[in-house]
């Protein structure tokens, strides 16, 4: 009975792995000239508009006012969201200090303890900004952990969906652009 449940453990488990695997692939193709549409203000083109571009996020957000005339990357999470967790590691080490785009949380009120350890993670590494679950559901109709949006310099939306690893990679190389 053991070899079973371990057979199937490990097909599980590698089912898992496969799964995430090619989710991290389509991630890594979603980013195209993010910065250049912040900037803008400009919309990309959506195959299925998403709510949340047009939508000044800041009216729900105690946004931070020395950031009030930049763009930013923020990257939505739910407290208890694993992957959330484990995509917000990975960007915390790679995202360069000194970017003239600042780099946000906005995690969801749902559950108070969670958001507590979730908070106490993180919330030294990286501004923590937190957001009623109504607002999350209701009005952002935020549904899929981790979401990536480029905010304007107004606070409207006006990419959402992108990884933040390739948010950054397309910050980095602006960035680059700029200095030389």
């Amino acid at each position: 009975m053991v070899p079973v449940v371990v057979g199937v453990c490990l097909v599980v488990g590698s089912l898992l792995f496969v799964l995430q695997w090619r989710s991290v692939k389509q991630m890594q193709r979603e980013v195209v000239d993010l910065v250049a549409r912040a900037q803008a203000g400009a919309s990309a083109q959506h195959v299925m508009p998403s709510p949340l571009v047009g939508l000044n996020i800041r009216e729900d957000l105690a946004w931070p006012a020395h950031w009030a005339e930049l763009p930013a990357v923020v990257f939505v999470a739910s407290p208890t969201c694993g992957p959330c967790h484990l995509e917000l590691e990975k960007v915390l080490k790679s995202y360069p200090k000194g970017l003239p785009v600042p780099f946000l949380v906005v995690a969801h009120q749902g559950d108070p303890a969670a958001l507590e350890m979730f908070v106490a993670s993180f919330g030294q590494q990286v501004p923590i900004l937190t957001v009623p679950e109504d607002v999350f559901k209701f009005k952002w109709s935020v549904r899929v952990f981790p979401t990536v949006m480029m905010v304007s310099a107004t606070g409207v939306v006006v990419e959402e969906g992108q990884r933040a690893a390739q948010a950054i990679a397309q910050l980095k190389q602006a960035g680059l652009r700029r200095s030389s």
